[in-house]
C-alpha cells in the first residue's frame, strides 16, 4: 500500500474541491481497495493455489503409501456405569 500513497493523495486532492472531504476519502479508499483486490488475486493465483495443489498431491501420495491403522484398544479395568454404582444411604 505504500507505493499507492502518491496515487491516493492525488485522487484525494483532485476529488476534494468537487466532492467534499468524505466523498474524496471514499474515492481514495475505493481505488486502494481495487488495488488490494487485484494484488491479492495475483498472489492467490501465483503462490497460494499452486501451494495448495502441491499439498494435496503430497497428501494423496502419502495416503497411497502409508496404510491407515486404527489404534488398538488396551485391555484395562472396566468400570460400571454411574447409574449402577452403589450409593451411600443416610
Amino acid at each position: 500500500l505504500l507505493p499507492m500513497r502518491p496515487v491516493t493523495a492525488w485522487i484525494y486532492q483532485s476529488c476534494l474541491p468537487v466532492l467534499g472531504s468524505w466523498l474524496a476519502v471514499a474515492a481514495a479508499v475505493f481505488v486502494t481497495g481495487c488495488a488490494v483486490v487485484a494484488a491479492s488475486s495475483v498472489t492467490y493465483a501465483l503462490i497460494e493455489r499452486p501451494g495448495m495443489d502441491a499439498g494435496n498431491r503430497i497428501g494423496r501420495r502419502l495416503k497411497r503409501h502409508v496404510p491407515a491403522t486404527l489404534p488398538q484398544e488396551s485391555p484395562g479395568p472396566r468400570t460400571k456405569p454411574l447409574n449402577e454404582m452403589p450409593t451411600e444411604s443416610r
